[in-house]
């Protein structure tokens, strides 16, 4: 499901991760922004651990996030993408 959210003259919209289930070494999820935003994603087992933290510049209009998940054992994890001082979360699922 896509999140759309507003922030002064800033659109933003986040699809889901993909793959999914995912069995390779990275996921992606596709980014549309009015403008240019850096953010930072953090990774969240589920016991509550981060286990992956990493800046990223988006670009205006269509981009995609991109995160090297290689180093994840099998599992449920959760995604927060921090930017403009918002947080959105996605569910991401790893097969090894």
């Amino acid at each position: 499901m896509n999140q759309s959210a507003m922030f002064s003259d800033t659109e933003i919209i986040i699809g889901e991760f993909f793959p999914q289930p995912a069995t390779g070494s990275r996921v992606f999820a596709s980014v549309y922004a009015t403008q240019d935003v850096q953010g930072e994603m953090s990774v969240t087992d589920g016991h509550g651990q981060v286990r992956l933290t990493t800046p990223f510049d988006l670009e205006m209009e269509g981009d995609a996030l991109e995160l090297d998940i290689s180093g994840l054992p099998a599992g449920e994890y959760r995604v927060c993408i921090n930017m403009l001082g918002e947080q959105w979360e996605r569910r991401m699922w790893v097969l090894r």
